[in-house]
């Protein structure tokens, strides 16, 4: 009766874990069956396999609490029953859980346990996934060199056995390593092995994800050519089969490509990869795309759109590390729960204190990248004081809310006269040293909290006062001219010597009397046009109430 009742569980057993991929739920109810029926017969060893098969499950739907939860369950009942082959299946599930958490110290640990293990059975299948499993460790803590044996080990067993399909993934992986660690040729002779296996496989996936990784060697080997080649056949095989995830790369990689022909192209393969990995949500691909469009803004000088993508990057990069440190906290309650003595309760509670300490680390570093970029966006990059972009924004984002006030609001416009004739006299560099020098004087003249003082662009800048009236905002403007008079800077112009002056145009009125910031502007540019055709060094005021 038993061998009967043990049959229809490892009957179901075999069925879920054939399934686990395709069908993780209907995989997981049958798990679920197996238990039960193990747990009301006290089948103890079965009620091992059905949490082993139940992990399976929680692996193909990345509920990765849920798989280390059932795998130490099923590692305390084979440790119980010294059940070597439960407790390979066991601690290899572990290991690939905390992997998946990205906490390879502890995945490492149960890894080499398994491989101790199964010196004691004969399974060369599993010891070659396991051995393949340590390689992906030590390769995504980029610690190349321990990885590569454990591949080659891998490849040696697959070659042996003729396990061809994890024959041509673990050429992948080194193949990989030889790429990030620039050695180019070696990458493309075993990513090319690699390639002819699966060819006979016709398995579209992995043959679209091997010719994405060819195209990007010859990138970096500087065959735009062959780059193209195989990034388009890696395109046009995975669209067929509308593979999101691994298109995701492809178009990442086609838009680095185009990018130095033609930055319009480069975005609109940035905007296709960007579609699909928000429609997976796909996180970290996300995070990883709206960098690489912040970059390309940058270098396009759109710094505004640069920092919206950077704003993106930083706050999803943020979400994921929250993510990842609650993943992580769920794994160490269940790492307690298991635990047995205060020794290792202590030693849990070390590695969270670590875990919360780095990510403050990698919070602070986003929020140091986010102002840079935010200063590029908003500040002059020559004089540092703040840009046009800067302030218009300010002046119509006030003009919008404090329409109904009676504030008097003012604006100077200050040219520098015959700004051309002293760059010839000079040359483009002491013309900077000149445009620095005339900021930070009137940057110092008056420095009240609500006045703005910006470089609006060339060797125009922009005065914005609040609270004024005709007396201040003459007295500022006239001080501005005699500031830049005391600098002295002298150049000489058809043997004439001259010495460099502003003209400035100025306009004033009540917040609810301007219709708009461009209108203010257009005001204080008509009496700055009139001061430089009065003869310069001049400030004309307009009275707009």
């Amino acid at each position: 009766m038993n061998n009967d009742i043990k049959n229809i569980i490892y009957k179901k057993i075999n069925k879920s874990k054939e399934i686990s991929t395709s069908k993780p739920d209907y995989s997981k109810s049958l798990s679920q069956e197996a238990y039960k029926i193990s747990k009301d017969n006290d089948l103890i060893l079965e009620q091992g396999y059905s949490l082993i098969s139940l992990a399976f499950s929680a692996r193909a739907k990345s509920e990765i609490k849920d798989m280390l939860n059932y795998s130490f369950q099923a590692l305390d009942i084979f440790e119980e029953k010294d059940e070597i082959d439960g407790k390979i299946k066991a601690m290899n599930l572990i290991g690939i859980s905390y992997f998946y958490s990205s906490m390879y110290e502890k995945s490492l640990e149960y890894l080499l346990n398994v491989i101790d293990l199964l010196e004691l059975g004969n399974d060369d299948f599993l010891l070659c996934c396991v051995l393949n499993n340590i390689g992906e460790v030590y390769r995504e803590s980029r610690e190349f060199e321990k990885a590569l044996p454990f591949y080659h080990e891998a490849e040696e067993i697959s070659r042996k056995n003729n396990y061809e399909i994890i024959n041509a993934s673990i050429l992948g992986n080194i193949g990989d390593i030889y790429f990030s660690q620039g050695k180019f040729e070696k990458s493309l002779e075993i990513l090319m092995d690699s390639y002819k296996i699966l060819i006979k496989s016709n398995d579209m996936v992995s043959l679209g994800e091997t010719e994405n990784r060819i195209g990007k060697v010859y990138f970096n080997l500087n065959d735009e050519n062959n780059a193209n080649k195989f990034y388009y056949l890696a395109l046009n095989r995975l669209e067929n089969i509308e593979n999101k995830y691994y298109l995701i790369d492809v178009y990442i990689n086609i838009a680095k490509l185009k990018k130095h022909e033609d930055k319009d192209e480069a975005l609109y393969y940035y905007n296709k990869s960007l579609k699909y990995s928000e429609e997976i949500d796909a996180k970290k691909k996300s995070c990883e795309i709206y960098k690489l469009m912040s970059t390309l803004y940058e270098e396009k000088e759109d710094f505004k759109t640069a920092l919206d993508y950077y704003k993106r990057h930083s706050n999803i990069e943020k979400e994921i590390m929250a993510s990842n440190l609650g993943n992580k906290l769920e794994i160490l309650n269940i790492e307690i729960k298991n635990s047995k003595g205060s020794y290792k309760y202590r030693e849990i509670r070390k590695r969270l204190e670590k875990e919360i300490e780095l990510q403050k680390n990698e919070i602070q570093k986003i929020r140091q990248t986010n102002e840079k970029l935010f200063n590029k966006a908003y500040q002059d990059e020559l004089t540092g004081i703040p840009n046009r972009r800067s302030i218009n924004s300010y002046i119509k984002k006030l003009i919008r809310e404090k329409r109904e006030r009676e504030e008097i609001i003012g604006v100077l416009m200050i040219d520098i006269d015959h700004f051309k004739r002293y760059n010839d006299c000079w040359g483009h560099t002491q013309g900077d040293d000149c445009l620095k020098q005339i900021a930070y004087a009137v940057n110092n003249i008056q420095r009240k909290n609500e006045n703005i003082f910006a470089r609006y662009g060339g060797e125009e800048f922009i005065y914005f006062l609040r609270n004024t009236d005709e007396e201040n905002i003459t007295l500022l403007g006239n001080k501005i001219r005699k500031a830049v008079e005391d600098l002295k800077l002298n150049y000489t112009h058809q043997e004439k010597e001259y010495m460099l002056t502003v003209s400035l145009g100025g306009a004033y009125g009540k917040i609810s009397n301007i219709s708009s910031f461009a209108d203010l502007m257009e005001r204080a540019d008509k009496k700055l046009y009139e001061a430089k055709d009065k003869g310069r060094n001049k400030l004309i005021i307009k009275n707009m109430m």
